[in-house]
Order: structure tokens, then sequence, then C-alpha cells
């Protein structure tokens, strides 16, 4: 089995490891950590035999011999920090979050000082300042000091020893993080059936990461482009994001969307929701009518600014004229990019100017062939919209608010 010292001090038992750049961080006896689970999902594992095995634990740098997998199978997670790191942040574990819980457990080391004598106590202050170098992750270390993460070790809990290591600024988006579940499940302490094959470890319920988070948009339209857009730029990532279920058309726009959220609040729903609301005039006046003063759980937000819109086509009262329609007309049509946006002979659609918002002093804009440009969005192949919409900007800042609600765990 792979590891450092701690995980070779086997003496029975079977065990899951987690290991990250090729170095073993984590490993539980007969069982996994909850918190774990939510952060793979089946589509993440590989489960092989044979030469297959053998060939995948050689490229994955596990240590088994080739014999091993004549009877057992290969059954591990694969997945990235940046990807792990994402899935943290939709559950509303962000680095900021992290921090707080690596200078938490370093607080409690220190009342452990009090009570020994001062030799001992001159011996742990070096271990801290060694744990504090290594692990501070408002810092960059030139490296990991693996015999500090052996110290850490001895002081914290699985779940701060994992974000104070997922987190390390030394760590490249691209280094792979590896679940090996293989001699769990060989000792029989995994049901394969029950427990991997069959479900989506995501969905599995846990006492440290609660229910996923609910997404309301202000119409089904949003809803299923922006589910369209997860699947094409973050597609390891769609278990984690999930949309209010719209088909029951409940009334969209800015105002009931809002109206929607504050029933939430005051009916003391706990789940973490995101509102997401175009970023137009109507949207702002809105957001004007109902305040900022929302539980913890809630937040609300407007499609991201668009650097696209900063020119673009729009009919008024005093004709045809370019401007700025961030603010005033961003419906998410407007992320579409130019293929969508763009007309048979090569022409941009037109916003027009539709009505004057008193509070807040401005027009509200919309698209004037919006049903048509939503056909076109629909028709275009992933590669398109990969290549040529701006609706990575809104996954992106969708990913970024969801990471500053914080988990239902943490509330205060």
């Amino acid at each position: 089995m792979q590891g450092r010292n701690h995980y070779i001090i086997y003496i029975m038992g079977s065990y899951a490891n987690l290991s990250v750049k090729n170095e073993g961080i984590l490993y539980w006896k007969n069982g996994l950590n909850s918190f774990i689970r939510k952060l793979f999902t089946k589509d993440d594992f590989l489960d092989l035999t044979g030469n297959d095995a053998i060939r995948a634990s050689q490229e994955l740098g596990l240590n088994y011999s080739e014999d091993y997998f004549e009877v057992a199978h290969l059954v591990v997670g694969v997945s990235n920090v940046k990807t792990i790191r994402q899935r943290l942040l939709v559950c509303g574990f962000n680095l900021e979050y992290a921090e707080k819980r690596f200078a938490g457990v370093i607080e409690t080391i220190k009342t452990f000082f009090d009570e020994t004598d001062d030799t001992m106590k001159e011996f742990y202050c070096r271990n801290l300042k060694r744990i504090k170098h290594t692990f501070d992750l408002s810092r960059i270390p030139k490296k990991i000091e693996y015999d500090d993460w052996d110290d850490f070790y001895n002081y914290a809990d699985d779940w701060t020893l994992f974000l104070s290591y997922i987190y390390n600024r030394n760590l490249q988006d691209e280094d792979k993080v590896i679940l090996d579940l293989t001699d769990l499940i060989d000792g029989g302490w995994l049901d394969g059936d029950s427990d991997f094959s069959q479900k989506d470890f995501v969905l599995l319920k846990d006492v440290i990461i609660s229910d996923l988070p609910i997404i309301l948009t202000e119409g089904v339209t949003d809803r299923n482009i922006l589910s369209k857009a997860f699947k094409i730029f973050y597609p390891r990532l769609t278990h984690y994001i999930k949309f209010l279920n719209q088909d029951f058309k409940p009334e969209g726009g800015a105002t009931n969307i809002l109206k929607m959220a504050r029933s939430f609040a005051s009916a003391g729903i706990s789940n973490r929701i995101l509102v997401v609301l175009d970023n137009d005039s109507a949207a702002i006046s809105a957001m004007k009518v109902f305040g900022e003063h929302y539980p913890s759980n809630i937040r609300v937000t407007t499609y991201p600014y668009n650097a696209n819109l900063e020119k673009y086509p729009t009919i008024g009262p005093q004709g045809e004229t370019q401007m700025n329609i961030n603010g005033l007309a961003g419906s998410i049509e407007m992320y579409a990019g130019k293929e969508a946006l763009t007309d048979i002979g090569g022409t941009i659609e037109k916003i027009q100017w539709t009505g004057y918002i008193e509070n807040i002093k401005q027009y509200q804009g919309s698209l004037i062939n919006k049903t048509v440009v939503q056909k076109r969005l629909y028709d275009l192949t992933d590669d398109s919209i990969r290549n040529s919409s701006d609706l990575q900007i809104v996954c992106d800042h969708i990913l970024n608010e969801l990471g500053k609600i914080p988990s239902v765990n943490t509330i205060i």
C-alpha cells in the first residue's frame, strides 16, 4: 500500500487512503470518513482488474504487487486539486473558511502548552512554528514539509488536515488527488453495490457537508442555459450544482424571485440559497426595493460584468447607438456569444429600451429577438459554446458566489 511512515504501521484490517501529489495524506481503517464522500462522485472512479489494474496502479504511483490483482479489483477515485477546491467552494468551504479552521486548531494547540514543563514547551513551540510555516494558508511556502505534516497530523482532526493541505498554495491545479478504496472494498468494509457502484458519493448524507445549495434564477430559460453551460465548462461539478425546479412554472422576473427568497427566509429554510438575477435595470431596481438584509444562508447576486457588452447596438428614442448595457440589459442571452447573437445576414441583434424605472433613474433594455437568440443558443454545439460564448464567466461568477455562502454547519 502507498503512503509515508504513519501508513506503514498497519496491524489488522483494511484501509482507505487519500493522497495528493503522490503523497499519502490521510487514511481510514475499516471505513471511510464521511466528508470525503462529498468530494468524489461515481464518475471519478476506476474499477479495474488484471492487466488494466496493474497498468493504472503503476501510472498512479500506487504500490501494489502485480499478483494482487489476480483476484482483487483496483478501485480508486481520481481527481485533481482544482476540481476538489471547486467542489469545496460550492459546498461553502472556501479558502477563508480553511484559514479560520487552521487558525482555530493552532490556538487549541497553544492551550496544551500551558500544562507542560519548560523543556517540553520549548519542543512543542518549535513544532508549532514549523507547522505554521508549512500550512499557514495566507503565505506561499517554497515546498510542503512532510515531516511537519506528520506533526500536524498528531494535533488536528481529518477535516482540518485535509483543508490545510488541499488549500496549500504550493499545490498546482493539475496535481492529482486520489482516493484509494481497493483494500477497503477487498476487505468487505464497503458494500460494492450499495456504497460504490449504484450511488454517486455526492448524494450521500453526512455530518460535515450538508445538502447542496439551491440556485434560483429569473426563469426556466436561465436555468436551462446555465445547466447546459455547467455541463460544458465544469462537467465534474454537475452533481454539485442544483437549480430550483421551475417546471411548476412559478412567476419569473427579479421581483418575484426575490419574493420567493424572502418567503424561504421567513419560513426558516436552512438550505444555502443563491439568487442569480439578470445584469439589468429591473434586477437592480428589485434589489433596491427588497434591500440587502437576508439571513447568512441566502445570497443575492446578478450576472457578472461583461466587457463584450460595453459597446453594444441599441435602439431608443434617439435612434440607434452603441452603449454599455451592463446593468441595463444584461439578460442571460447577452452572454451567449457572437454566433448566437448574430442573425443570418451577419447583423448583431439589437437591444431596445422599453421603459424608465424611477427608483434607479435608468432605462430597462431587452433583446428584440430574444426567442430567436435562445433558439440559436440551444442549437449551438458544445464546442461553439465553449469557444465563442461568455457563459463561462457566468459559471465562474456563480462558483465564487456559492463560496461566499457559509455551510449551514458554520453559521453561528
